[in-house]
């Protein structure tokens, strides 16, 4: 997972429920942000993507985390935004 600068999309899940949706649609290579109650969706088996490390703690879920989710701060989120386009937030199924 890499932050140099692409015309990739970048997928930002605001939402548990959205999960599945982005799965579904997301091309090989496309960075995802879990963020918000998205970050949830590590209990659904969301992997090979990123999730904002304070939404992790202030959900409690840092120690259920799996090895293929990367935490990120905010300076990486905005790192991660400025990098790829166009944006796509997920918020529904």
């Amino acid at each position: 997972m890499s932050d140099a600068p692409t015309n990739t999309p970048l997928h930002l899940v605001q939402r548990r429920v959205a999960w599945a949706s982005c799965a579904a649609v997301r091309a090989a290579g496309e960075p995802v942000v879990l963020v918000g109650d998205g970050v949830a969706a590590i209990l659904d088996g969301a992997a090979d993507c990123y999730a904002l490390a304070a939404d992790l703690t202030a959900l409690g879920l840092e120690q259920r985390m799996p090895a293929t989710v990367q935490p990120i701060d905010d300076e990486r989120w905005v790192a991660l935004c400025a990098a790829h386009g166009p944006i796509v937030s997920w918020s529904r199924e």
